[in-house]
């Protein structure tokens, strides 16, 4: 199972991603508490690119899902041709310190850790690659 939608980085195409995550979640039976969560930190993942990646304008998301061979877990790959920013290498925030205390941003990359099974990133060709993987069943805590 591949599927795959390419459109203009702008958070008015975020509801076409999403449903384009939701076909691909069901496909592999993922219930819904983590069809949410993937959503989520789909949306998350796209947001930043239409908001920070393309300071010019003028990009494009490419968002593919597909199974890993066995079909266990669901892989949501985000490419874009944006400015280079690997999601999996930034600081954690800082969680424990008063609002007045904290830098603005860093809480949707936070986000996108805690609800994936798994993230990796690449730069690939001039393009981001960012692969979030949700693991089919329930959550499991670690």
């Amino acid at each position: 199972m591949e599927c795959l939608l390419k459109l203009p980085a702008d958070t008015g195409n975020l509801p076409a991603f999403l449903e384009l995550v939701r076909q691909c979640a069901q496909q592999v039976a993922l219930d819904a508490a983590r069809v949410a969560e993937l959503e989520l930190a789909v949306e998350e993942a796209v947001a930043n690119v239409c908001a920070h990646g393309y300071p010019q304008g003028g990009g494009d998301v490419e968002i593919r899902c597909f199974t890993e061979s066995d079909g266990t877990r669901l892989c949501v790959e985000i490419a874009d041709s944006g400015e280079p920013f690997d999601v999996s290498a930034a600081s954690d925030p800082n969680l424990t310190g008063g609002l007045d205390e904290r830098p603005v941003g860093g809480l949707g990359i936070h986000l996108i850790r805690q609800l994936a099974d798994d993230i990796q990133y690449e730069r690939s060709d001039d393009r981001n690659i960012l692969r979030i993987m949700i693991d089919a069943g329930p959550r499991h805590e670690g």
